[in-house]
């Protein structure tokens, strides 16, 4: 009994003594373990991820007949099992785009689909849109797709909703009949009707612009005077294309815009110059006229202001349009806003004594202790004004000699106008 218990024992600390190595083995292997595979499928629909992008993308492009491919037809209730699925895939097409949405999913790309939202392993949600008050939840759902692959489509359930979300979010008769007369075709993530209706309203609102500016030039006392000729250009340039601009905007909301137009309207940057050609027009419309005002009230050297101020003005509008449109772009701009705050301190210690001077040129201008042609004493020196610049006024002596004094001192210095 002895002899037998020594080679058993012994073979237990064998075994014993195995199973770390074999556990050791096993992790690598679980560690390693491949994701789960996707099906191949000719339209992509092998995660909800994929069933998603694939039909917004057959939408963006106008294909319905592949968007269709997207939509499980199976089994349909009410009012879409009269419709084809082209026709249900363009309506929901029209509800994604136009629709008051209170939470979209996250889509995942694995085809178990998202395991931790509540819901049954086949089914995913799109999200949740606003009909009739409340919220509707909308579903993507795994089916068998006929030859023991399971792929992923728009739940048939949702699709049996599309007729009435459609009833909500559809287009007027007006439009529809005009989608239905025009052909088929899409341009820049837009259909033809849509660019029709955006265009037409925004010519209609250039021409109203016009025709607001031929008003006023008729009914002002003196429409020949140089600032009310720049008016009159100012609202049929500007102004009537920032109108044009701003409606074909609002149109294109109005009517849904697809995954690729509001790519390239948020790229755009068409929006964000016409914007700056309209403040910096304003800009000079405003200068001239306070320019008109100056002269008129015998303060002509005020006017010598007018134009750094309006460009400094232009500057930061012209920085902050282009930080808005690469903050559109997705680029992260604090990195430059740092960049322009470190630049900016040290462009203002560099010109720290030009900007004093300018600052002086601004208290002579507007308090005004002497004008040019006056006879001053300033500190030790008298003679006749002949100039007030932005950063020197130069006085022409006694001697006949000039002499050119800096703005800063000339603020801080006593003036005596004899």
């Amino acid at each position: 009994m002895k002899k037998m218990f020594l080679p058993m024992v012994m073979l237990l600390g064998l075994v014993a003594g195995s199973l770390p190595a074999l556990a050791q083995d096993q992790k690598p292997a679980e560690s390693q373990a491949s994701p789960p595979a996707i099906p191949s499928d000719p339209f992509n629909r092998g995660t909800p991820l994929r069933t998603a992008n694939g039909f917004l993308q057959a939408a963006s492009d106008g294909d319905f007949d592949r968007a269709a491919e997207y939509l499980d037809l199976r089994n349909l209730r009410g009012e879409a099992a009269h419709l084809t699925g082209v026709q249900l895939a363009r309506r929901l097409s029209v509800v994604i785009n136009r629709a008051a949405w209170t939470d979209v999913a996250d889509f995942v790309d694995d085809p178990a689909g998202r395991l931790d939202d509540g819901l049954p392993s086949y089914r995913d949600s799109i999200g949740f849109i606003e009909h009739n008050g409340r919220d509707v939840q909308l579903f993507l759902q795994k089916v068998p797709r006929g030859d023991g692959v399971s792929i992923w489509k728009v739940s048939n359930a949702t699709v049996s909703l599309i007729p009435e979300l459609y009833k909500t979010y559809g287009y007027p008769e007006p439009v529809e009949r005009l989608r239905r007369m025009l052909p088929d075709v899409t341009f820049l993530g837009y259909a033809l009707f849509k660019w029709v209706i955006a265009l037409g309203l925004a010519l209609a609102a250039y021409l109203a612009s016009v025709a607001l500016a031929w008003v006023v030039r008729r009914f002002q006392k003196y429409p020949d005077t140089p600032v009310n000729r720049r008016l009159f250009r100012f609202f049929i340039g500007p102004v009537g294309m920032w109108v044009a601009i701003l409606v074909m905007n609002a149109t294109a909301t109005a009517l849904g815009r697809s995954q690729l137009a509001e790519t390239i309207h948020r790229v755009s940057p068409i929006p964000i110059l016409v914007t700056v050609w309209l403040m910096f027009a304003g800009l000079n419309l405003i200068r001239e006229i306070y320019t008109s005002r100056l002269q008129q009230r015998g303060r002509s050297g005020a006017v010598v202001l007018m134009r750094p101020a309006t460009n400094a003005i232009k500057l930061v509008v012209g920085i902050s349009a282009v930080l808005l449109w690469l903050d559109n772009l997705g680029i992260d701009i604090t990195t430059v806003l740092a960049g322009l705050g470190v630049g900016g301190v040290a462009v203002a210690l560099a010109l720290q004594k030009p900007m004093e001077d300018v600052f002086g040129a601004v208290t002579l201008y507007t308090q005004q202790p002497m004008r040019i042609g006056d006879f001053c004493r300033i500190g030790n020196e008298v003679g006749t004004v002949e100039e007030i610049g932005l950063r020197t006024a130069r006085i022409r002596t006694l001697s006949n000699s000039v002499i050119a004094i800096p703005n800063a001192k000339l603020a801080n210095e006593p003036i005596d106008n004899i």
